[in-house]
């Protein structure tokens, strides 16, 4: 069906208009602005939806995601999907990765082939836009929460048959550059139209610049899963906050990376190379307790998910709750904005959404004064009302 939606405001990367008035037809917007004359001259006898008191802007899209509601992509019945995608549309997210963890081959096997079936067949709630894969070619060093056992040194057979298979759905693969072998994994994968991030990687920033030459632009959840900078040996962080022209991926949480240094790294790379993730693990949306990560289990308890005393075993985050701590922090709706929809659905191709312009798919949050999702639009239809606990 075309509706014309709208809401007391819109804020988008390039402008900030009231009231605000989108046209959608054919799940696509028509029309942007101000004038909802207009937004009815752009789709005639469109269905009208109301959202007073609302800001309207564009979906947020999470590129790094590995559950929630109690299930974890790696190892969840094919029906859980669905309520791991209606319980994050319900919190903004319009567009996510289903993430693979590092694992047991034949369960990773598994778990990228129940998604990608289901990518054939999608139902209510977020889109999924395709897989990432966070390993297994990772370092000893900076495994976190892997178990040492699943880690594997670069070898193309080990990928070849998921590629094979199912290459088609693998958005992203994540490994370390420094491992001997990286290189001709990167280059692969690159010719099959599969990004590369760096990922739990133990790399120099020597490291890093080999693999953007090679074609590697992202970093994962940035200033984790790498050693911290250093004066002398400036790293991972010390090479992408230097060079630029990478994007990050940040876990705004406020346990995995502090604010001051959330400032550091945008005032050195700007909203437009920052992804604002979830990484968030399946005790999202869940009570205390303990709840499974990368076969190995966690404790869930104050906001955190820990295994040991101190080892963050993913998050408990949404991209809702992470907007809204970024606001708090300071920055402006525009910049916060830009992070949680613009620039990750450049960083993860997706061309079609992530803005509210004509022409583009129309995914939208409205949100209340306080920000909290009144309402999520995927392609044009309400996906989800409210944001619940």
């Amino acid at each position: 069906m075309n509706y014309i939606y709208l809401a007391e405001r819109g804020v988008t990367p390039d402008q900030c208009f009231e009231p605000a008035a989108i046209a959608v037809a054919g799940g696509k917007i028509a029309y942007v602005g101000p004038d909802q004359d207009e937004a009815r001259r752009a789709v005639p006898g469109a269905s009208l939806r109301e959202y007073p008191g609302c800001t309207a802007v564009p979906g947020f899209i999470d590129l790094h995601v590995h559950g929630g509601q109690g299930w974890d992509f790696y190892d969840c019945p094919p029906e859980a999907i669905g309520r791991i995608v209606e319980f994050y549309a319900a919190r903004g997210t319009t567009t996510l990765l289903a993430t693979v963890t590092t694992g047991q081959g034949q369960q990773m096997a598994a778990a990228i082939g129940k998604v990608a079936a289901y990518l054939g067949k999608p139902g209510p709630g977020a889109r999924v836009g395709g897989i990432y894969l966070e390993g297994p070619f990772c370092s000893h060093a900076r495994r976190a929460t892997f178990r040492p056992e699943y880690l594997l040194a670069p070898d193309w057979q080990v990928l070849a048959p998921w590629v094979d298979k199912w290459g088609w759905a693998i958005k992203y693969v994540g490994l370390a550059p420094e491992l001997p072998g990286a290189d001709q994994i990167i280059k692969a994968l690159r010719a099959r139209g599969i990004r590369t991030s760096v990922c739990h990687s133990d790399g120099s920033h020597e490291d890093l610049e080999r693999a953007l030459g090679l074609g590697v632009s992202h970093l994962t959840h940035f200033y984790n899963g790498m050693a911290p900078f250093n004066h002398r040996d400036p790293g991972l962080v010390g090479g992408a906050l230097a060079r630029g022209g990478v994007t990050v991926e940040l876990i705004a949480d406020l346990h995995h990376v502090h604010p001051l240094a959330i400032d550091i790294l945008l005032r050195c790379l700007g909203p437009e190379k920052v992804c604002l993730i979830t990484d968030a693990m399946r005790g999202a949306g869940c009570p205390p307790g303990k709840y499974m990560i990368s076969e190995q289990e966690a404790v869930v308890r104050g906001g955190k998910a820990l295994i040991g005393e101190d080892t963050l075993a993913g998050s408990l985050l949404t991209m809702a709750q992470g907007v809204r701590n970024l606001l708090a922090l300071g920055y402006s709706e525009r910049a916060v904005f830009t992070m949680a929809a613009k620039t990750p659905a450049q960083a993860g191709g997706f061309n079609d959404r992530g803005q509210l312009k004509p022409g583009l798919l129309a995914d939208l949050v409205f949100l209340d004064r306080r920000h909290r999702i009144k309402a999520t639009v995927v392609a044009g239809e309400l996906a989800a009302v409210g944001e619940g606990d």
